[in-house]
């Protein structure tokens, strides 16, 4: 059975879907959309709101399964309906007694869902909306588009607070302790007033350089597909993965995750032995084994050969306690290998030893 991914967000939000077809993942920019009204009884009756119409993208052969799902679903029901209350006028005598009408209306009721549900086994499920109290809650059977829409919409979720900011080139031109945040956006501020405590702050720059990319990564070149694609900024990728494992530490912890992102945290794509990848510099080591960048290293899409994407570090040592290099390692298969190769701290630098450390690894 696929895993189910649900969201729920703000019902006058403007959404963003992955060019991607809610069902079978065709890439695509010529696809067709499929239009879910969204709605919802409550226990009392009534409804949450107005109904809702929302928009995503499928191939064409899939939106016609879509739109056919919606239409048999109408029609079996109706059919199924108006058998049942023939039925039940045709079979109970008059006179009968009242339960007799009012069970034999519950059965052709449940009778009408068995035969929708079996009527639409052709027609798998790929979407669902529906009003809540809250806003809209959507629930996607695929999971990989439900992920990717997960992460692009981080912003107006309503179950993904905080929502992930976007710098403007005006303040990227600003010193890191001056970066200010938009209304209702988190807090960009250096990692040292973000997390005062010095053994906090050690946890978590260990934890996102060394366990929640490398795990990542080992999750494959899905994981990176909407920098792959265009559909999300470098930068923007990489701080929403910081918020979900900022969300994962404090759901683990039974604490509240911290409110702000660190001003420091950048993302590019670039090219490594002609491959993309991913570089994600870090706010400054404090300690050895802290990294100054993390890069991941993908595959085209479309590509013949796909690969397991591998994430090269550049990290501290207390070999040089100037900290004007570092030492070049990798994560390989949950195994931290230490190449013992000392680098120059600088993307440049880090940049030629990933190419020349690719080349070395066996085809």
């Amino acid at each position: 059975m696929a895993e189910r991914v649900w969201c729920e967000f703000k019902r006058d939000a403007e959404i963003r879907t992955p060019r991607l077809c809610v069902r079978c993942n065709t890439v695509t920019d010529d696809t067709t959309e499929v239009g879910i009204r969204g709605y919802a009884w409550t226990s009392a009756f009534g409804f949450y709101g107005k109904g809702n119409t929302r928009r995503f993208p499928a191939c064409p052969a899939c939106a016609r399964a879509m739109r056919a799902r919606q239409i048999v679903a109408v029609a079996v029901q109706a059919l199924a309906l108006l058998v049942g209350v023939a039925a039940t006028i045709a079979f109970i005598p008059s006179g009968s007694p009242k339960w007799h009408v009012w069970a034999a209306i519950g059965g052709g009721f449940v009778a009408v869902q068995i035969i929708a549900a079996i009527a639409l086994l052709p027609f798998p499920i790929a979407v669902k909306l529906e009003s809540t109290s809250n806003g809209l809650r959507v629930d996607f059977w695929n999971s990989k588009f439900g992920n990717m829409f997960r992460i692009m919409n981080e912003g107006i979720t309503i179950d993904d607070q905080p929502r992930v900011g976007v710098q403007s080139a005006t303040d990227a031109r600003k010193p890191v302790a001056a970066v200010e945040s938009k209304p209702g956006q988190p807090r960009r501020v250096p990692i040292r007033e973000l997390v005062p405590d010095a053994a906090a702050r050690d946890r978590v720059l260990h934890d996102f350089a060394h366990r929640f990319l490398p795990g990542l990564a080992a999750e494959g070149a899905p994981a990176f597909s909407l920098v792959l694609t265009d559909q999300a900024s470098p930068r923007d990728f990489v701080v929403s993965r910081w918020v979900l494992m900022e969300r994962r530490r404090a759901r683990a912890s039974g604490t509240e995750p911290t409110l702000g992102l660190p001003a420091e945290l950048d993302g590019a794509m670039v090219r490594i032995g002609g491959r993309p990848a991913l570089l994600v510099t870090l706010p400054p080591p404090e300690k050895n084994a802290h990294a100054y960048f993390v890069a991941i290293v993908l595959d085209d899409p479309g590509s013949a050969e796909p690969t397991t994407p591998m994430t090269i570090t550049l990290e501290r040592t207390d070999a040089d306690p100037s900290g004007a290099t570092g030492v070049l390692c990798q994560w390989r298969n949950s195994q931290h290998i230490n190449s013992g190769g000392r680098v120059k701290v600088s993307k440049e630098s880090f940049l030629r030893a990933c190419e020349k450390w690719l080349a070395m690894q066996p085809a």
